[in-house]
């Protein structure tokens, strides 16, 4: 599989390990959530996903990922379709890193898997570009909760 990615400036990584490897917050899945979380690629997307039902998305901020957030993906899990995209924040030009790019990205996220209704938990940076996605026409949204969110969409990062 090759990725062309909005993530990499849509250059083409061929090997799935080495891109991966290159992106900061994921490089691993802690060994407690192994046994719950898969790694998925759709697409453009790459994102993790735990349990089975209704999504319940969980965008992370800047300096988040999957090992601040293993509690609540366990406890999502046992009821929900908990996913996780990786948003691109380490992968945009300094600039480009915004919330409402991101929030185009969960836009796109959304639409790409086929999602119909969603919950979105979004935490700071995260909570941002969720909070941006919510506002927009046509959202794919059920509920949104924010936590720790930032109020930072008009400045670049």
């Amino acid at each position: 599989m090759s990725i062309t990615s909005l993530l990499l400036g849509k250059r083409k990584i061929k090997d799935d390990y080495l891109f991966l490897k290159s992106r900061a917050p994921i490089r691993s899945i802690p060994w407690q959530l192994k046994e719950v979380v898969q790694r998925k690629i759709t697409g453009d997307h790459i994102y993790l996903e735990a349990g089975s039902g209704k999504p319940i998305i969980f965008c992370h901020g800047l300096f988040g990922g999957i090992f601040n957030t293993d509690t609540v993906c366990k406890e999502i899990a046992k009821e929900y379709r908990f996913i996780m995209p990786y948003l691109p924040m380490y992968d945009m030009g300094l600039m480009d890193c915004t919330v409402q790019k991101l929030g185009d990205y969960l836009d796109s996220f959304i639409h790409d898997l086929g999602l119909t209704e969603a919950v979105v938990i979004g935490s700071s940076m995260g909570g941002g570009a969720a909070l941006y996605y919510a506002c927009k026409p046509g959202n794919k949204l059920k509920g949104m909760v924010l936590c720790g969110s930032s109020g930072l969409s008009t400045i670049p990062l």
